[in-house]
């Protein structure tokens, strides 16, 4: 379990980007920080980059939760 990342960079994501992809999931499903506590600090560290900004909405919209 973890990160696609050949499926990311097939895709075209940067070196960086697939890095702050890999930190997003640390935080969000690696951590024992609650789901509200979890996005509250990807938004802050790092959710001025589109690719994390739209992984954030998609969490935030989902109306049947997501599976940690």
């Amino acid at each position: 379990m973890g990160i696609n990342v050949v499926g990311l960079q097939r895709a075209g994501f940067t070196e960086e980007q697939v890095g702050r992809v890999k930190d997003t999931y640390r935080i969000f499903f690696r951590s024992k920080l609650s789901q509200q506590d979890a996005l509250a600090q990807i938004r802050a560290e790092m959710g001025q980059h589109p690719e994390i900004a739209h992984w954030v909405r998609f969490v935030e919209g989902a109306e049947r939760g997501i599976m940690r």
